[in-house]
């Protein structure tokens, strides 16, 4: 009797361990193995991968977190948002009550969960998906010629393929809520999306970049910006925000053009994001969010120096832990970690090569940690640079 249940717990032990090693990624492996001694393992057992299927858990935890107890929200005064289309992720940093975005943000972030529920891209389009300008090129009866959106006599011929656009990153609708059209702003706003998009499209290679179909709802108040951000997430506090489910970012015109500019860049990175490759790391998807909407400067507010433990904490920090009460110093830090890193070629190509394979594979289980110490460099070895 006593053999068998010895027999029982070692079994029970066995189990654990295959489920450990089968979830954890190829750098935690290593970690554990340096710890207990050991130099040597076959490449095929390091590189298991258990497969589990996550959506049975995730829609039960969705349904538990429905009639869970609200905990204190934190109080989150930058930008936030996430980039999946999960209605309980779609727009900011998951809060306390939302178990299936601490799933996804948690789990997406340390490699462990696959494609699948709750995590993908927004809608977007080919860049090659453009409209046929109308315009017809004819001559009056004195011989001159003329250009006109109609077909004015029988001899005006379509010359619109002549104009259309070749390729199109951006289909932008903007909305003035309780003010009237602004055209110049309007045309401000476009062109700051864009700049967002040029900026990033050096590193995502042209095949897998995506028509972006982005509506901006600028608010006249911050009042009636409030209430709509309550009615969305009532358990974040953002000064603006994207939204995946709609593919829209909510801004307030409070006066000062160049700092709604910048903010509209931050908040367009997000949506080009989502669209091109899906959910980040936070520290990637914030970093980059705030290298744009800082022209890809180091601002003099960030520390000119970070030690390994700000660096670890920012590339290590889940979504909740980066937006929890650190996220002012988490903003500054993943800023100038990607400044760093697209200002260096190996960075660049750690960039790079992170953004196309999620652009490829949205959602898969990348160990973002062990790339960026293959390419460029530990936390330590980061630390001394920044």
């Amino acid at each position: 009797m006593k053999g068998g249940r010895i027999l029982l717990q070692l079994l029970v032990l066995v189990a654990v361990l295959v489920l450990a090693w089968g979830l954890a990624n190829p750098r935690q492996r290593s970690v554990a193995l340096e710890a207990l001694g050991v130099t040597q393992i076959p490449d095929g057992a390091m590189q298991w991968q258990l497969e589990v299927d996550y959506g049975p858990l995730a829609r039960w935890l969705a349904s538990v977190s429905a009639t869970a107890t609200p905990a204190a929200p934190p109080t989150v005064t930058a930008t936030t948002t996430t980039l999946s289309e999960s209605p309980v992720t779609e727009d900011s940093a998951p809060g306390p009550t939302s178990a299936l975005g601490a799933l996804v943000g948690q789990a997406y972030l340390h490699g462990l969960l696959p494609a699948g529920e709750g995590c993908g891209k927004t809608r977007s389009r080919a860049l090659t998906d453009v409209e046929v300008p109308v315009i017809y090129h004819w001559k009056d009866a004195q011989g001159r010629t003329h250009f006109s959106d109609q077909r004015a006599n029988a001899d005006a011929r379509f010359v619109g393929e002549q104009y259309a656009q070749a390729q199109r990153r951006f289909r932008i609708e903007v909305t003035f809520e309780g003010m009237a059209r602004n055209g110049a702003l309007e045309d401000q706003l476009r062109k700051a999306a864009v700049r967002a998009y040029d900026a990033l499209a050096g590193l995502i290679e042209p095949e897998l970049q995506r028509q972006i179909n982005l509506q901006v709802r600028l608010y006249a108040t911050r009042a009636a910006y409030e209430a709509q951000h309550r009615q969305r997430f009532p358990d974040m506090n953002a000064q603006a925000f994207f939204s995946a489910a709609d593919n829209s970012i909510y801004l307030v015109n409070e006066g000062d053009t160049a700092q709604l500019l910048a903010v509209a860049s931050h908040e367009a990175t997000h949506a080009i994001l989502a669209g091109i490759t899906g959910p980040l790391p936070v520290w990637l998807n914030e970093g980059l969010a705030q290298a744009a909407e800082r022209g890809f400067t180091l601002p003099a507010q960030i520390p000119l120096d970070l030690s390994e433990a700000d660096v670890r904490r920012v590339l290590e920090a889940s979504a909740q832990t980066f937006y929890g009460a650190q996220a002012p110093a988490n903003y500054q830090a993943a800023a100038k970690l990607v400044l760093y890193l697209r200002a260096d070629p190996r960075g660049r190509e750690f960039l790079a090569s992170t953004l196309n394979q999620l652009a490829r594979a949205p959602c898969q289980p990348l160990d973002v940690m062990q790339a960026l110490e293959a390419r460029v460099g530990s936390p330590a070895y980061l630390a001394l640079l920044l």
